[in-house]
């Protein structure tokens, strides 16, 4: 029978929006489930970010979970500079909120349709109204403004993706950033002779147990050119950065070294060169791209449409340029396999698949924590 943690009273269960919580009759805390809020309609960031303080976080208050007994962590959640403070079991992933914090949740939820429609009825400038919706017609919702900021506007005109939209990280993704440094701190050391550097330090299939073995981590540092480190290092940022923010710093590392070992290794079973190292990030970055695919369904990126000296702007769902990305891959095996190609499609397909599973996996077992509660037939508390 659920106890409150505050005031070790029973709790009764009540109908929510979504399906059911449990309530303290004093202090009118309450206990409610990820998969209620879920059908609640708070925003997919907001879980996000209660699932990443709960695993990360060492704060508790003593508070014991009122379904299974253990110990809850307890943080502040933030989201567009509104923040809820939570106790979190990470066991059953029920949550405790307090009544007054239960008020705040409010605050979380999207508006409603209806008041969108209710204010473009009312909007004094019918005219604009028209051509925002005349334009909408003609181009879709897939058009969009250039990049606020001069540096995004020349990397998206080079080729590179913008990400669209803000999402709010809780805290410096300073693993990525110090690695990405020494990354291109090892790229200027390595100028001194380039080819050498790469013959001794990367990874030659052939050759697999040089160093121990260790060759398979090192050529991870390595990178051809400045063009190939700077392609590299930028998306291991964008991406990067919010997979790190999400699973924490220790998980980062796992998932980033096994697609960039699951990479390697398939480049070296069936690559046709097994004389010529292979050096670079890509295949770990592969695995960080499709790992937050999975987990980041729903962001979008601004990329250029261009012909000649005339940009369009587009935004684009993060696994549909996932997908375009995956399916350049085949052009690269093919002539990886022909021995006409200097790009590692192996190395990539094999970082992708790891990343992929990881992915899935973890979003699989969210799902089975947060349906927990829903499937339990808890009693009414009289």
């Amino acid at each position: 029978m659920p106890v409150c943690p505050k005031c070790t009273r029973s709790l009764n269960r009540e109908k929510v929006d979504g399906g059911y919580a449990f309530a303290c009759g004093k202090c009118r805390g309450r206990a409610i489930g990820l998969d209620v809020l879920k059908k609640q309609n708070m925003p997919e960031e907001f879980l996000l970010n209660i699932r990443r303080e709960a695993n990360e976080s060492d704060k508790s208050n003593g508070r014991q979970c009122p379904q299974c007994n253990t110990s809850m962590s307890s943080d502040k959640i933030s989201l567009k500079n509104k923040s809820l403070k939570i106790d979190y079991c990470r066991e059953c992933r029920l949550i405790w909120i307090d009544h007054r914090e239960y008020k705040k949740l409010s605050w979380f939820k999207p508006e409603p349709p209806e008041s969108a429609n209710k204010s473009a009825k009312n909007d004094p400038r019918p005219e604009i109204t028209g051509l925002r919706k005349h334009h909408s017609e003609l181009h879709g919702d897939s058009y969009t403004d250039p990049p606020d900021t001069w540096w995004e506007y020349i990397l998206g005109i080079i080729g590179f993706p913008i990400e669209s939209g803000d999402y709010e990280l809780s805290k410096l993704p300073l693993l990525v950033w110090i690695s990405a440094a020494v990354i291109a701190l090892v790229f200027l050391v390595s100028l001194i002779d380039l080819k050498s550097v790469a013959y001794t330090f990367g990874f030659i299939p052939s050759q697999w147990y040089r160093y121990s073995g260790l060759t398979i981590i090192t050529s991870l540092m390595l990178h051809a050119d400045l063009w190939h480190l700077i392609g590299n290092l930028y998306f291991y940022i964008v991406f990067g950065d919010n997979v790190e923010d999400l699973i924490g710093r220790a998980k980062f590392i796992v998932l980033l070294l096994g697609s960039h070992i699951g990479g390697t290794i398939l480049h070296g079973i069936f690559t046709n060169r097994p004389d010529i190292p292979v050096i670079g990030a890509s295949a770990g970055i592969f695995g960080l791209m499709a790992f937050y695919t999975v987990l980041f369904p729903k962001k979008k990126f601004k990329i250029v449409l261009s012909l000649y000296f005339y940009f369009h702007w587009i935004n684009i769902s993060v696994k549909y340029f996932f997908l375009l990305y995956a399916i350049l891959q085949i052009e690269y095996l093919i002539e990886q396999l022909k021995g006409t190609g200097y790009v590692s499609a192996l190395g990539h397909i094999g970082g992708l698949i790891v990343g992929l599973g990881a992915g899935l996996y973890v979003k699989h077992r969210n799902k089975q924590k947060d349906s927990t509660l829903a499937n339990q037939n808890l009693p009414d508390v009289r």
